[in-house]
């Protein structure tokens, strides 16, 4: 405890900005958009469909980790989990999402509008709705 609030000034020199949390939470919200942003550049959707409980998105905030120091890219703080479910437009099936259409879900496109709006963006402002 001692020893990070005698490094916690030395970061906010180094942020250069005005509040370390709040620069914090806008780099975290940073990389879960860009983490899916990534995903639907390369073509998939983290996983988006309807299912008993209403409408199953895992592009939420729960399905990222803080990684360790020194793992992975250097400069991150995130790492993506849970892509059992992920699936790319060949693998779509329209026919499980006809009964939201109504909602988008009946297309590759609408599925990844879905999850960047009503997904990440919901959940990123403290709303459970798509996260079954």
């Amino acid at each position: 405890r001692q020893r990070l609030a005698a490094s916690l000034p030395g970061a906010l020199a180094a942020a250069g900005e005005p509040s370390l949390l709040l620069w914090l939470a806008w780099r975290l919200g940073w990389e879960a958009g860009a983490t899916l942003r990534a995903l639907h550049t390369a073509g998939i959707a983290w996983g988006t469909y309807p299912d008993n409980m209403g409408i199953h998105c895992n592009a939420h905030v729960n399905n990222l980790v803080v990684k360790p120091p020194g793992v992975g890219r250097p400069g991150t703080f995130l790492a993506a989990l849970d892509f059992d479910m992920a699936f790319t437009r060949e693998g779509f099936l329209p026919e499980a999402c006809e009964s939201h259409a109504g909602l988008g879900l009946d297309s590759f496109d609408g599925v990844l509008a879905f999850e960047a709006s009503m997904g990440m963006k919901t959940v990123l402002s403290g709303s459970d709705f798509a996260n079954t």
